[in-house]
């Protein structure tokens, strides 16, 4: 019989998580540059724990350490470079652009982390394509460290816990996307049967959990509810775990 998870392993699971969201990919980082990075936004660990995460993060994920000097330093592997044919680096240039004139300022090393193998590589020639939005005046800015998390969850399936500027928190959360909307890019999440869309600008945090979640069937981003409308009562997402309050987060 399998052990129950308990509240240590989970704790060590997010920490985990929370370290491999602070780990970029064209740079290196050093254990001690993450731990202050750890430390600047109230998690207290000593510097040996976060070795031992960077070493499991070494082992399963896309993570590779530099040992040829010390101190030892990590970065994400980039992926292998593909090749592109004209129309389709055109095509990527304008998806790139386009997210630069609607994503803020702080988001462009994450967007060039990204687009780098499959983008231009010729540095003495400026861009080639300029993306002119006339309803986005002003760009909304987001924390960093949240839309790390956040991508974190979405891309693995994972519940999450809400913490909301209002103080209010919600626990049991299938993120389901991000719809940019009305200059305000804007978490899809299902919560108690329904579906809600919540701007980034009023999350306070979100704590990742151990569990994933199965997206729910049918479900489309497209035609996803807006503030402006009432929830919409779809498909309730599966989960592929016994729920436990204390056992969950």
């Amino acid at each position: 019989m399998s052990s129950k998870p308990n509240r240590q392993r989970i704790e060590h699971i997010e920490l985990v998580f929370e370290i491999y969201s602070h780990i970029p990919t064209q740079r290196k980082v050093t254990v001690n540059e993450i731990h202050e990075r750890l430390a600047s936004t109230g998690i207290k660990r000593s510097k040996r724990t976060v070795q031992r995460c960077l070493n499991i993060l070494t082992d399963y994920l896309d993570i590779e350490k530099d040992d040829r000097t010390l101190p030892y330093s990590y970065h994400r592997r980039s992926q292998p470079n593909v090749f592109m044919g004209p129309k389709e680096s055109v095509l990527l240039e304008f998806a790139f652009e386009s997210l630069k004139a609607t994503l803020p300022e702080s988001y462009l090393s994450s967007m060039q982390c990204a687009f780098a193998p499959f983008l231009l590589t010729d540095h003495n020639q400026g861009p080639r394509i300029d993306i002119r939005y006339t309803l986005i005046n002003q760009k909304e800015n987001y924390d960093e460290a949240l839309f790390d998390k956040l991508c974190l969850a979405i891309y693995y399936q994972r519940e999450i816990r809400l913490h909301l500027n209002s103080e209010q928190t919600l626990q049991y959360v299938c993120p389901l996307g991000l719809v940019l909307e009305s200059e305000a890019l804007q978490l899809i999440y299902q919560f108690e049967n329904h579906v809600y869309a919540i701007p980034l600008n009023q999350i306070q945090d979100i704590y990742i959990s151990t569990f994933g979640f199965t997206y729910p069937k049918g479900f489309s981003l497209s035609e996803v509810i807006t503030p402006k409308r009432e929830p919409t009562l779809i498909a309730k997402c599966s989960n592929n775990h016994t729920r436990n309050d204390h056992e969950k987060y």
